[in-house]
């Protein structure tokens, strides 16, 4: 089966019937076979990304010497990193979460950490996104 991806907002607890109907019409073609459903939220928005490219890294990549690229790797290492538990050994395995992989609500939870860090450790005042045009 063609993978099927159906946007929607949630309203009352429901999907707009619109969405309801389409999705329920791939779902009755795949009688009789395993499907999978996943319910993630929107992925950060254009907008977003041009602030972090845009405002985030290059202010602090400019406060600390760094190029661009180490700001950013520098950020996703202190907010961004993560473990995972390998089930065959039991082991944590570390590794740095990439800005692409966050939902719009993890974004903007990521910029109010970095510009409050920023301003408490560093001093640094880095502009709210609805401050900028």
């Amino acid at each position: 089966m063609k993978r099927q991806t159906f946007l929607s907002t949630v309203i009352n607890g429901h999907l707009t019937s619109y969405v309801t109907h389409r999705m329920s019409e791939a779902i009755r073609s795949q009688e009789g076979k395993s499907i999978r459903i996943t319910v993630e939220g929107t992925k950060r928005s254009t907008k977003q990304n041009s602030y972090l490219h845009g405002v985030v890294f290059p202010i602090l990549a400019d406060y600390w010497g760094y190029t661009h690229e180490e700001a950013k790797s520098a950020i996703k290492f202190k907010f961004l990193l993560d473990v995972k538990i390998d089930e065959k050994t039991g082991l944590e395995i570390e590794f740095v979460r990439n800005t692409s992989s966050l939902s719009k609500e993890e974004t903007i939870n990521l910029i109010e950490d970095i510009r409050q860090w920023a301003k408490d450790f560093f001093d640094v005042h880095i502009p709210k996104p609805e401050k900028i045009n």
